[in-house]
């Protein structure tokens, strides 16, 4: 349709990244990279310098010069995790690929004002101390209108993580690194929460995928974080009944059950594990084995070719064999205990690439290497123990 989503682009760059087809992704990350201007005009009073002031950002549905909104009219248009996703998308190319040049001449500004919108543009920092990100639309089942709303919050936590340790890596802005890693702090505080699990928004009653954001797709938990665990823990128990985009069908749409399929591995949840997910995801494919918004018989079938799902499986799939998580890459950590035998080369984040093989459910083949000369090396674990 020649409309570019920040959202679903992200899942897809995600994916590619995981699978080493980095040239492909790198489109993304380019394309924010090239419109970062216009999306930095939209947010500042001074068009002719806009940088390091109130950040950019980039409308929900974005033509090629990311110039005009060409989202049909809805509640939708008050999305502002588009930003996130923006930034997760060239984050994600610079610590796969180990571009520090990139990061440095390219990424790093963009990074940068996706946090400098959350921060000087949608967080509300109270008197006391305190601070929430304002109301938005979060996923769109949840209606418009939402303060703190769960996944957009976690959305922000990760942006602003993300330039603050940017900006480490490149020597600079250590004023800016630190209020950022400050503000994260008060966002996770802000939270919405009840009966120790975190919920979509306050006083929310509906399940929403959206409570798996912590782990996937904002990755800013780890399973020390128990309301995070809890809610992964019930999504996956209770979300067969809202496992759809759409309020129709009774299965679990692809790009539900592969965002299931993280958060369970993430989660460490043995009840509902990764794989489980990603075969219901596989159900809904094609006849070409390609990804559909909802296909499964007797419901009508919604848009074909469904880039988001896709991107996502993808991503899912490499994570069982290489996740990052819990402080660094878990070699095979989603395979199932049955799998007895298997091999897998695979990039990982960091910017390294490791070689595995696996015989009779025990290593027998481990190889990892630097994709570029200098980066430090990740921890790596398998079964648990550290290599």
């Amino acid at each position: 349709s020649g409309r570019i989503f920040a959202f679903d682009e992200m899942y897809a760059a995600q994916g590619l990244l995981a699978a080493g087809h980095f040239s492909t992704a790198r489109v993304a990350a380019d394309f924010r990279v090239a419109t970062l201007t216009n999306a930095s005009v939209r947010c500042n009073l001074d068009q002719g310098r806009p940088f390091y002031k109130s950040g950019a950002r980039w409308v929900w549905e974005a033509a090629e010069g990311n110039d005009i909104e060409c989202s049909p009219l809805g509640f939708w248009m008050d999305h502002i995790f588009q930003q996130a996703a923006v930034a997760q998308t060239v984050w994600s190319y610079c610590r796969y690929t180990g571009d520090r040049a990139y990061l440095a001449q390219k990424g790093y500004d963009v990074i940068r004002e996706c946090a400098l919108f959350f921060r000087r543009l949608q967080v509300i920092d109270l008197p006391d101390g305190t601070s929430f990100v304002t109301k938005c639309t979060d996923l769109e089942r949840m209606g418009p209108g939402h303060e703190r709303a769960f996944m957009t919050t976690c959305g922000a936590i990760a942006t602003l993580r993300a330039a603050a340790e940017a900006a480490d890596i490149l020597g600079k802005d250590a004023d800016l690194a630190a209020d950022f890693r400050a503000c994260a702090a008060r966002l996770v505080a802000s939270l919405p929460e009840r009966d120790g699990r975190y919920i979509a928004y306050p006083g929310c009653t509906e399940e929403s995928m959206g409570t798996l954001a912590g782990f996937y797709p904002f990755h800013v938990f780890d399973r020390a974080n128990g309301k995070q665990v809890a809610a992964a823990d019930h999504f996956l128990k209770n979300g067969q009944a809202f496992g759809n985009m759409y309020e129709t069908g009774k299965r679990i749409c692809p790009w539900y059950a592969a965002t299931m399929a993280m958060a369970s591995l993430r989660a460490g949840n043995a009840e509902f594990p990764a794989v489980r997910w990603l075969q219901e995801a596989a159900r809904s494919g094609g006849v070409w084995g390609e990804y559909w918004e909802i296909n499964e018989p007797g419901v009508s079938q919604y848009r074909p070719w469904f880039m988001t799902a896709a991107g996502n499986v993808l991503y899912a799939v490499c994570q069982l064999f290489a996740a990052d998580m819990e402080g660094g890459i878990h070699l095979a950590a989603g395979v199932p205990k049955d799998w007895r035998d298997y091999a897998f080369r695979l990039p990982v984040a960091g910017g390294w690439q490791v070689d595995v093989e696996v015989k009779d459910g025990k290593l027998a083949r481990f190889d990892a290497r630097p994709i570029r000369a200098g980066l430090p090396r990740p921890r790596f674990f398998f079964k648990g123990e550290e290599l």
